[in-house]
């Protein structure tokens, strides 16, 4: 790859990666992975999920789905998953303006 190219990505990364959304993303992302308590919520809704899904057409489908659905809600609702969330929108914000400009 020609040097200069190389050069200009790189430093286009950097000043990505100095974002504010980028580097609130990454610092969340970082606390998330470090968290028992939320790792336990995160495994228990995975666990709940594989539940309700391997539990489709048996007698206690209903009773797998409505503990999913309260455990989802717990998720969904934990203050990393939404701050995660709104982070994820303005990135994604970002790259598609990114993207117009290389058209």
């Amino acid at each position: 790859m020609n040097e200069n190219i190389k050069k200009s990505i790189d430093e286009f990364l950097d000043e990505f990666r100095a974002l504010p959304a980028v580097k609130k993303y990454v610092a969340l992302k970082g606390v998330m992975a470090k968290d028992e308590e939320f790792l336990l919520l995160k495994k228990e809704h995975q666990n709940a999920q594989k539940e309700l899904a391997t539990s489709l057409n048996e007698k206690d489908y209903e009773e797998k789905k409505v503990a999913f659905l309260k455990i989802d809600e717990r998720y969904k609702n934990h203050p990393y998953i939404k701050n995660s969330k709104e982070y994820e929108e303005e990135i994604h914000a970002l790259l598609k303006e990114i993207e117009l400009h290389l058209r």
